[in-house]
This record gives structure tokens, sequence and C-alpha cells, in this order.
């Protein structure tokens, strides 16, 4: 039944019958609204998708002293900007403005829609730019991968529902460390996940996020793993199973053969969330299910979802250098 009240600030008002349906419709969310994508909202979708939003003093500190980014706009809170006068504020706007860095004084309410954790923003975010292509769609990134990948296995990193952010800081990391050759980016699903920006990623990764490849994925994880499929027939799901079938160190090349099409042959490895593993969406779309041994008589079923990634990684590593 539709209830002709409308609950705000713990208050109950009664709509006329008259307004009910409008406001009904008014509160939808953009997904459910059939709207044009327009060049200039596609184009400005882009670009968002490309900029990090750093937020904390500290980690808006931290990260104006890295030498090789290129910083977008310093958005603070006005009452914060007016009684900077000495402390972590004052060093965070002078090192911005040292280095050309637009400072927008704004509303406390427009940095929290900026940042969107106003509750932990301590009203400054900061605009990052990471060198091109490090942070892209998922749209994007298979598009770039057909016209410049082509006859090449490219293997990826998958997370599903991750959202421990210290774990993302330590998966990105290790990618890093292991290099492209070895894997190519780090999927990140836009739902149930840790947010690259946020300051607890940027410290685990010791700034290895700006400088690693993270394809930003819309949905879930299923969602761009049936894309990808769609893109690319000869996608290969491999997910990280402590009831799978292969052991991960003595496992062949789970790569399908080159398409004779030249198109580029995608290897993914889905590792899920921390407590609840993989999701039974993705589970089905698997090709691979694949195990890290352990003792049994440790009475420890799996390893933490980081170490579980750096592993994988290694094997990547050893796998191509042998």
């Amino acid at each position: 039944m539709m209830s002709g009240y409308l609950f705000r600030n713990h208050r109950a008002c009664t709509l006329p019958p008259s307004l009910r349906l409008v406001r009904l419709f008014s509160n939808r969310r953009d997904k459910d609204v059939a709207r044009p994508d327009t060049p200039e909202y596609l184009e400005k979708k882009r670009l968002a998708q490309s900029v990090y939003t750093i937020w904390g003093r500290r980690a808006v500190y931290d990260v104006l002293s890295n030498e090789g980014l290129t910083f977008g706009k310093l958005h603070i809170d006005v009452n914060n900007a007016e009684r900077a006068e000495s402390g972590l504020l004052s060093s965070i706007l002078h090192r911005a403005r040292h280095k050309g860095v637009e400072v927008v004084e704004t509303t406390r309410e427009k940095v929290s829609r900026i940042s969107k954790h106003g509750s932990q923003d301590q009203g400054v975010a900061l605009d990052v730019k990471p060198a091109p292509g490090m942070l892209v769609g998922l749209p994007d990134y298979l598009d770039h991968l057909r016209e410049h990948r082509k006859g090449e296995v490219v293997r990826i990193i998958a997370l599903d529902g991750l959202t421990n952010p210290a774990n993302l800081g330590m998966i990105v990391r290790t990618v890093a460390g292991v290099g492209r050759d070895h894997i190519d980016a780090v999927w990140l699903p836009h739902k149930a996940s840790a947010m690259p920006s946020d300051p607890l990623v940027l410290r685990s990764s010791t700034g290895a996020i700006f400088k690693t490849k993270i394809v930003r994925c819309p949905e879930t994880l299923e969602h761009a793993l049936h894309d990808a499929k769609a893109a690319m027939p000869s996608t290969t799901v491999c997910v990280l199973d402590p009831l799978g079938e292969h052991d991960l160190f003595t496992m062949p090349d789970p790569a399908p053969p080159q398409r004779d099409d030249g198109a580029p042959v995608l290897l993914v490895y889905v590792l899920g969330n921390e407590s609840e593993g993989v999701s039974q969406g993705v589970l089905a779309m698997a090709q691979q299910r694949i195990y890290i041994p352990m003792d049994k008589s440790s009475g420890v079923a799996s390893l933490n979802v980081a170490v579980a990634a750096s592993l994988i990684c290694y094997k990547m590593l050893l796998r191509k250098n042998s």
C-alpha cells in the first residue's frame, strides 16, 4: 500500500493525494528514469572516472607531497580556510599554492558531495589526476585492449566485493610490484567495494594506487564479466576457491589458445569478499576454480585475500620468467 507520509527530521507530514504520485516518481533513482546519454553527459562521466578524489587532511597533505602527480582542484570548507592560520590545514594550503593547485573555498555541504565522505573528510577534498590510462572505466578499457593488445594474453586481478581498504591497498601494491607485463590491471566494481581514494588505501599501497591501472566496473563484477565475455568471447575466468579443483602452483596455464582473428585473450583471476568469498553469480561463470594448498592439520582453511592475491601475482611473475 502506498503511504501518504514523508519522513523528514523524524517528523511526519501528510502529502495531499494529488502530490503523492508526483513525490513517488521524483524520488526514483537515476537508473530507473529514462534519460538520454548526451555527449556532454558521457564526457563528464568519463572525466569523473579518470580522477581520484582524496579526502581527509592527513591524506591530502601526504598526496600533495608527491612530486610525480598532477592535481586538479583543492576543495576546502570556507570556514576551515578562514581558520587556517597554523597547523596541518595551513600546511595543506601552503603546499597547494606552491604547486599551483587551484584552491576552491566552498561550503561544507559542497565538499561533502565531492568527497562522498562527509562525516570523515574534515572539510578537505583534493582532485588527483593519475597518469593517462591509469584510472579508466570498463568499456574504455575493453576498447583499448581490442585496439592495442591484439594477439596478446592479458592477465587481470578482479575483486568481487572486497570491502577492506587496507586489503585493497596491499593488493594494488603487489600488482604494481610485479609489473604490468604480468598483471595488467585491477578490476574494481562500483558496488560493494572499497574506494580506491580511501586514505587507508593510500597508506597501505604506499602510493602505488597512482601507478597501477585501476578499472572501475559499473554495477557488480558479475555484470563486468558478462560485458567482457560479450566483447571478448575468449575471456577465461579463474576463481580462487578453497574447494577448487586446480592447485595454483601445479596447474597449467589456463589461457586458451590465441584466436585466429588476432583478438586479445583476457585471463581474469577473481578474488572474493574477505569473509564470504566469491559471489555465487561469479562462481557460476568460472571456467576454472583454483585453490592454494594448505596444511589440513593446521585448521586454517584460507589465507588473507591480500596474501592470496600476492601468491597469484608472483605465480604469474615466475611463470613468465621461467
